[in-house]
């Protein structure tokens, strides 16, 4: 039985995401983590694309490799100890056809080490720069922890703030969930018209 969808927002922005991608493109995760996003955007650009895993802690990074390891996973992956604020010294403007970002901290590390609005919004800017036309920006982000809740208002800012003509942007968010509880994750998409 296929998983439910809308009920893990990683799982629907992966989906989302993967009708954007092919063999043989370049895509970016900007916050690797334990490297599932890494090994999803792998899966999808096969042995002849490329893509770029971002994290600021080389736990992170070493985590992700593993994974990949584990899945016998065989794409070409540019390991990459820097903040997604620095994604343009990286990656050229109009070369990936997709970047994920999935907030917060990493799964089973220092909770206190969290994506930071700031490098966030310019992370994001710094994507919307590198993603050619026709490309996708997935930002998972969990608004139930201080510093999420800052990045959600701030991106939404941002993504308001956009041209209408050159980007499109949709905003996910869960209507019936979080209620007396922590806040669900939520998802804006942004994708550069063509």
């Amino acid at each position: 039985m296929q998983d439910n969808l809308i009920v893990r927002t990683t799982a629907f922005a992966a989906h989302v995401v993967s009708a954007y991608l092919k063999e043989g493109d370049r895509a970016v995760d900007a916050t690797c983590g334990n490297g599932k996003d890494t090994l999803f955007l792998c899966g999808r650009v096969g042995k002849t694309g490329l893509v770029y895993a971002f994290d600021i802690q080389k736990q992170a990074l070493e985590k992700a490799r593993r994974t990949l390891e584990t899945a016998g996973e065989t794409a070409k992956v540019k390991w990459i100890l820097d903040s997604h604020q620095n994604l343009l010294d990286y990656v050229q403007a109009q070369e990936v056809q997709a970047v994920l970002f999935n907030l917060g901290y990493l799964p089973g590390g220092d909770k206190q080490v969290t994506t930071r609005r700031e490098s966030t919004l310019e992370g994001a800017r710094a994507a919307l720069e590198a993603l050619k036309r026709g490309g996708i920006l997935s930002l998972v982000m969990y608004p139930g922890h201080p510093q999420g809740s800052l990045e959600r208002l701030a991106l939404l800012e941002m993504a308001r703030s956009l041209d209408p003509k050159r980007f499109h942007c949709q905003h996910v968010s869960p209507v019936n969930q979080g209620e007396g509880k922590i806040l669900p994750p939520e998802v804006l998409f942004i994708t550069k018209k063509i």
